[in-house]
């Protein structure tokens, strides 16, 4: 007999390029005893919903803090948090089963065990009076796993059929299946570098790569980058905001560059090692390749043709952008995802991705 439900709610996204908290009304109908336990599912309404700047510099300060500053800036964003949801709420006439929230990053430490989300649950629940569900990382970190990237549930279960998935925000990462097993991890820096290199011009972002487009590749920094460890380091393995702060920020800082060089090597950098992760790391079969993309990085038109430049040796490949919904909130559609499958009792967080002994339904629950 099925045990099918609907489980509706509101899947929340901040990234580490600060754009913004993405918040997605998201439903589905899952059966847990299922084969393909996801068997319907739509987006409703979604929206970006700008971080104030006090915020994102407040975050961007937050790792250098002090351990009060992490724990009275965990209460005050799940007080804010708590607050746009009420909004979204009221504008959309909604009133969701459940909050799924993944949380700001601000420590991503799996190998020693850690990995830190803001964003207290118990705020958002108290301000709304909606049950939520969030630090899905931490389970699977206890497990010894990497905690990330978790983008798989999503393609698996919700964008099936391609042989790549790409999904590029602040950090870019890829997914794909070999020899019948998930396999997910960090290709490097994405928006969150090419962005903070833009605000030296004033900008909020390198619309479409413009700028980056009119500049040329500085090989000797790139080079240098890619000599980094963790580019040659095997999955599992994932991303700290920090480390690319720490270890690859200060590589395009040298001012006497000009910054459309800068930004052109920068977008070289993930172009061409992303192009090679999937190369060394996927599958090996020949003929015509399908890649999905997703996030913002998908609307960098320069990104994107280098990307394309990059993959052309390898064959056939076809690069396919979805429609600006899954483009634009396909991890908070993912987020809520995780808190339904949280729900219904079953693994958001996959193992043979990770590096966890196993898998694991993660994510705390405040009612």
């Amino acid at each position: 007999m099925s045990k099918e439900n609907w489980y509706e709610g509101l899947g929340l996204m901040s990234g580490s390029s600060l754009d913004g908290l993405d918040i997605a009304w998201c439903r589905f109908r899952i059966d847990p005893e299922s084969a393909e336990k996801v068997l319907d599912w739509e987006m409703g309404p979604a929206e970006t919903l700008p971080i104030p700047e006090e915020w994102k510099q407040r975050l961007r300060q937050l790792p250098d803090g002090t351990a009060r500053d992490l724990a009275l800036a965990h209460a005050a964003l799940g007080r804010f948090w708590g607050d746009l949801c009420l909004e979204f709420m009221e504008r959309h006439a909604c009133r969701p089963q459940f909050i799924a929230s993944h949380g700001h990053t601000i420590f991503h430490w799996p190998e020693a065990g850690v990995s830190t989300q803001i964003g207290d649950g118990a705020c958002i629940a108290a301000r709304t009076g909606v049950p939520v569900i969030c630090d899905f990382r931490m389970g699977d970190v206890a497990l010894g796993g990497q905690g990330a990237p978790v983008a798989p549930l999503a393609d698996h279960y919700l964008f099936p059929g391609y042989d790549y998935y790409l999904n590029i925000g602040g950090i870019a990462n890829v997914s794909f299946q070999r020899d019948g097993r998930w396999v997910a991890f960090d290709t490097g820096p994405a928006n969150q570098m090419l962005d903070a290199l833009a605000r030296e011009a004033g900008l909020a972002y390198d619309a479409g790569g413009e700028l980056a487009a009119q500049g040329q590749i500085e090989e000797t920094i790139l080079e240098r980058i890619n000599a980094l460890p963790y580019f040659s380091q095997p999955p599992p393995k994932s991303l700290d905001n920090g480390w690319i702060q720490k270890e690859v920020l200060p590589f395009f800082r040298d001012q006497t560059l000009p910054l459309s060089h800068r930004l052109c090597t920068a977008v070289e950098q993930l172009a061409r090692q992303t192009a090679r992760a999937m190369r060394e790391w996927g599958s090996q079969r020949t003929g015509r390749i399908r890649v999905f993309v997703s996030g913002g990085g998908a609307y960098n038109t320069f990104l994107m043709s280098r990307l394309e430049a990059n993959l052309a040796p390898w064959g056939s490949v076809q690069m396919v952008v979805p429609g600006a919904q899954v483009v634009e909130f396909k991890e908070a559609l993912l987020m809520a995802l995780m808190g339904a499958f949280r729900l219904a009792g079953i693994p958001n967080c996959l193992a043979e991705v990770t590096g966890a002994s196993k898998d694991s339904v993660g994510g705390a629950v405040y009612l």
